[in-house]
C-alpha cells in the first residue's frame, strides 16, 4: 500500500522525501480558511502549489530519493476557483496542475460547502458534476 504525506511544513517536506510514497498538498489554497475572502487565484494557488512542490524535489535529492519516483498530488477541496463551474473551468484547473508536475487531483463530493448538514446539493450543481463526470474523467 503506498504511504502518502500531506503536509505543507517544511519538516513535514523533509519527512515525506525520506520515507513517503506520495506527496499531497492543498493546491495553494490557504488552510485554515478563516473566510471564503481569504481563497486566493488559480494561478496564485499553482504558484504556490509550484514553490512547495519544488522544496518538496529538492529534499527528495538531499535524501538520495528521485523525485520523478514519488506521486505528487492535490486535495482540490473545491475552495477558489471552482473546476465544476464548467468544462472549460475544469480543464482550465486540471491543465494549470498537470503544468507544474501534479500527478492527481482529489476532489471532495459532495463539495465542502455542503458538509455539516448545509442543505443538499443544487440539482444544478449536481448535473454540471454528473456531466463533468461523463464527459471528462471517464475518459482517463
Amino acid at each position: 500500500m503506498p504511504f502518502i504525506i500531506a503536509t505543507h511544513s517544511e519538516r513535514g517536506l523533509r519527512v515525506a522525501a525520506r520515507h513517503a510514497d506520495g506527496w499531497n498538498c492543498l493546491g495553494g489554497q490557504p488552510y485554515p480558511v478563516p473566510d471564503p475572502t481569504a481563497l486566493v487565484s488559480l494561478a496564485e494557488a499553482v504558484a504556490e502549489t509550484k514553490c512547495l512542490s519544488e522544496r518538496f524535489h529538492d529534499f527528495c535529492r538531499e535524501v538520495g530519493q528521485n523525485p520523478e519516483t514519488v506521486r505528487c498530488s492535490v486535495l482540490a477541496f473545491n475552495a477558489g476557483p471552482d473546476p465544476f463551474a464548467s468544462l472549460d473551468a475544469f480543464d482550465e484547473y486540471i491543465g494549470a496542475y498537470q503544468e507544474i508536475g501534479i500527478d492527481e487531483l482529489i476532489f471532495y463530493w459532495p463539495p465542502i460547502a455542503y458538509f455539516a448538514g448545509r442543505g443538499p446539493v443544487p440539482a444544478a450543481e449536481q448535473a454540471r458534476f454528473e456531466r463533468i463526470g461523463l464527459e471528462r474523467v471517464a475518459a482517463h
